[in-house]
């Protein structure tokens, strides 16, 4: 399957997550040449400007929603958020983090080991910010909404319990 000329999903991933990783490494990102892809990536990112790969990243998540595949937009966005929060990106990684909560949720995806595997692994790197609150109020809705259980779904509480109780 193609992604906008892309040569797999896969590969767009791939990217994404190098891109993000080399700009974290080095603030002047400016050539794609050294990447092994077919094609070339509609955007550049500089001078360690992390924004352009967030917005790249909401729109790529974006388009695996519209093909109705939220474990790969998922997964994708959740490692762009911890590469992003690993940068001191905390805006634009609690971003990423409620956009995954927002397709899981319109996919009608129910808490299981995968969907709680992502939520465990922003849960793990959200930094304590305002942006937390809003977070976790949006997994406690999901695992409500999404699961058996009427008040939610319970590893999925003790999940975030845990992560309160360890001072996270």
């Amino acid at each position: 399957m193609t992604l906008d000329g892309y040569p797999s999903a896969y590969r767009m991933h791939s990217f994404c997550s190098r891109l993000l990783l080399t700009v974290h490494r080095s603030a002047s990102f400016h050539c794609f040449a050294d990447l092994p892809l077919a094609v070339s990536p509609p955007f550049r990112s500089k001078d360690g400007q992390f924004y352009e790969a967030h917005q790249q990243l909401r729109v790529i998540g974006a388009r695996y929603q519209k093909q109705n595949q939220p474990e790969q937009a998922a997964s994708l966005l959740v490692s762009g958020a911890e590469l992003l929060f690993s940068a001191g990106q905390d805006g634009s990684a609690a971003d990423l983090s409620s956009f995954v909560v927002e397709i899981l949720t319109a996919a009608q995806r129910g808490p299981d080991h995968a969907t709680r595997g992502f939520v465990a692994r922003l849960a793990k790197v959200f930094p304590a910010c305002p942006a937390r609150k809003k977070f976790v109020d949006a997994v406690v809705s999901w695992a409500t909404k999404c699961s058996d259980y009427p008040s939610g779904d319970p590893e999925v509480h003790h999940l975030l319990g845990a992560m309160f109780a360890a001072g996270m």
